[in-house]
């Protein structure tokens, strides 16, 4: 987006406010990177609690924009967009600066949303709006990113790509035709997960990951070049292999309470049509004797959690890597972040000279 003066600026939020208040339920003008995820539940995990702070304390201004429905897969995805059906939560997550605060304050009251904003933590804010629509949130502003991903227990399958991805990069690009488009690699569940498609890949973690990576490769960096891989799924599958086989970082900084997840109606997504915001805030979770890096078997722990936003800006935004972030989660210790820092960067070094 292009930079304007403060005053500018202030004038363009206002005008756009009253044609909003007639066009659409939300509208955010920022001057800022923006990336929009057409997600669930992986997205929530990777994009919505320290993505922005990350950012943030290494001086990038980056607004999240995350299209919830658990579960959902690019089919279910491209039948909501055919249909306009407002079947998402869509969770906006902001820093915490005060002419943010201000703008979304003045769209919640013009909208008789009710909305009151509070903080994920102390350097960004989640807002939550639903239901939802994916073509209200194309057409609800110009976003730099929007990323793309399947519903990971059909993540290793790869019919289970097409024709559905063309078709939603098709209408995408014609909402957003400056948007860069990313592809999300989802990770595979922990060896002793529980879930009901983990079967479909022979209960095994590895043959889970292979396959992953085996579609991705044939359905997303062969079939579309233009998609920028997130080595999420590949970024975890390293770590375990960092903080378990080589012995490293097995204990420390995290609380026994196992973490659940406060997305809002986690099977539907589907709200009552007002605004309202989530505390964010995460309840700490055990560390298992072998770390996984999940919650319940396929949700990322916080320390999946930190490692998958890490692994998105350094793949997107920081990619020529001066210097590692400095953020780091009160319920994480230093040494944890610096070496999950440490893996995103390689992680995505490599991705970047394999897509080269």
């Amino acid at each position: 987006m292009k930079t304007r003066t403060i005053s500018a600026r202030r004038m363009f939020c206002a005008a756009w406010c009253l044609l909003s208040f007639v066009l659409c339920p939300l509208s955010i003008s920022i001057s800022a990177q923006n990336i929009l995820f057409i997600g669930n539940s992986f997205s929530w995990d990777v994009g919505e609690h320290d993505l922005v702070p990350i950012a943030t304390t290494n001086g990038h201004d980056l607004y999240v924009g995350n299209l919830y429905y658990g579960g959902c897969s690019l089919e279910q995805h491209l039948q909501f967009l055919q249909k306009d059906t407002a079947a998402y939560s869509f969770r906006v997550i902001t820093p915490n600066s005060q002419d943010t605060l201000n703008t979304l304050n003045s769209l919640n009251s013009l909208n008789s949303l009710n909305s009151l904003n509070s903080p994920t933590n102390s350097l960004s804010t989640r807002t939550i709006y639903e239901p939802y629509s994916l073509k209200q949130a194309l057409a609800l502003q110009e976003w730099d990113y929007v990323c793309f991903q399947q519903a990971s227990h059909f993540s290793g399958f790869q019919s289970t790509y097409e024709p559905f991805l063309s078709a939603l990069i098709d209408t995408v690009t014609h909402y957003q035709p400056h948007a860069k488009l990313l592809w999300l690699q989802t990770w595979a569940y922990a060896q002793n997960a529980t879930h009901p498609n983990f079967p479909d890949y022979q209960s095994d973690q590895q043959i889970m990951y292979d396959s992953i990576h085996s579609a991705v490769h044939h359905c997303i960096a062969l079939a579309h070049p233009n998609l920028t891989i997130i080595p999420a799924g590949p970024a975890v599958q390293k770590a375990r292999k960092v903080f378990n086989d080589e012995g490293k970082m097995k204990s420390g900084g995290v609380s026994k309470n196992n973490t659940k997840s406060q997305v809002g109606n986690a099977k539907t997504g589907v709200g009552n049509g007002k605004s309202k915001v989530d505390s964010g805030k995460s309840k700490p979770n055990t560390l298992p004797q072998r770390e996984d890096f999940t919650r319940d078997g396929y949700h990322l722990n916080r320390l999946g959690q930190y490692l998958g936003a890490c692994t998105i800006y350094y793949t997107i935004i920081d990619t020529k890597m001066p210097h590692p972030t400095t953020y780091q989660p009160k319920d994480i210790t230093s040494q944890q972040a610096r070496q999950l820092r440490k893996i995103a960067r390689q992680t995505a070094k490599e991705a970047r000279k394999t897509a080269q």
